[in-house]
């Protein structure tokens, strides 16, 4: 991920699939990693080394700035 702030640690966070379920976890960066849900308006900070579920529409935070968004064509 290009990083122009250079807010982003060289291991940042780590997006795994466990099953059928997309988690995100902080590697303890220092800048942090934050997760806004699907129709929320603030991003909350992850906890090191919890991992989180991430719902389809959700946008991930690492660094300051760098962002992404989860989507997924898994039907429930």
């Amino acid at each position: 991920m290009a990083d122009a702030e250079e807010s982003i640690s060289r291991r940042h966070a780590l997006v795994r699939l466990e099953e059928w379920q997309v988690n995100v976890v902080d590697l303890g960066s220092a800048n942090g990693t934050a997760v806004r849900g699907p129709g929320e308006t603030e991003f909350v900070r992850l906890a090191p080394d919890a991992p989180l579920e991430l719902a389809p529409g959700a946008t991930v935070r690492v660094g300051l700035a760098r962002t992404f968004r989860f989507e997924s064509n898994r039907k429930i």
